[in-house]
């Protein structure tokens, strides 16, 4: 039971065929303290990736109880891409046909998005048309604008790995980072930290190594 009517919903936006795209926000938003520490997880991105949904809805349940958001505002998508996951058959890309995850509008996206698609044309993993056509991947971006939070944790399965995406863990900016994963390494029962490849498209790509 995902006990939904216990949180309070946001939603601006529907997908293609009108399913409400949702998030909710523990915290306080209007405290700029709390504002500079402010976290966005993302779950659901890809619809066929079930174990994902179920931990944002342990996470939800788990922030529910906690009283603790003095200093920090964390930000919860629990369901990015609803459309691929209330299918008979839940799918990877979206009601459209798109993979989300490779429809952002990164810098190499025109010159190689495509062209890497076309390598082995996966209808799974299709980035789309045009960079940001779809209203999950507008969705996910209008989030990262509208909160600027200084973490981005977008849940995928099945790999137990830790995918990092951002400034170089040896640099200044980077240091906060692997202590945050070395944290998260050790909690999840030692889940590898690992530099998985970059695709065009991704919001890997585009907010962590563009933004």
């Amino acid at each position: 039971d995902p006990q939904c009517a216990h949180y309070s919903w946001n939603h601006v936006r529907n997908s293609d065929v009108g399913t409400p795209l949702i998030w909710t926000v523990f915290g306080d938003e209007k405290s700029e303290t709390a504002m500079a520490n402010a976290t966005i997880v993302l779950c659901g991105v890809h619809g066929d990736e079930i174990t994902p949904v179920k931990f944002c809805w342990d996470l939800l349940k788990e922030l529910r109880s906690s009283t603790d958001y003095k200093n920090k505002v964390v930000i919860v998508a629990p369901l990015v891409a609803p459309d691929s996951f209330f299918k008979p058959k839940p799918t990877r890309t979206n009601g459209r046909g798109v993979d989300v995850n490779r429809n952002f509008p990164t810098r190499d996206w025109h010159a190689e998005a495509h062209k890497r698609w076309k390598q082995n044309k996966d209808k799974r993993k299709f980035p789309g048309t045009k960079p940001a056509s779809e209203q999950e991947t507008i969705f996910q971006m209008n989030l990262v604008k509208r909160y600027k939070p200084n973490k981005v944790i977008s849940v995928h399965a099945p790999l137990t790995l830790l995918d990092y995406d951002g400034p170089m863990l040896t640099s200044e900016d980077g240091k906060p980072a692997k202590a945050l994963l070395e944290q998260m390494s050790e909690r999840s029962s030692g889940y590898k930290i690992s530099n998985y490849p970059i695709f065009p498209g991704s919001l890997g790509n585009w907010a962590g190594k563009e933004n």
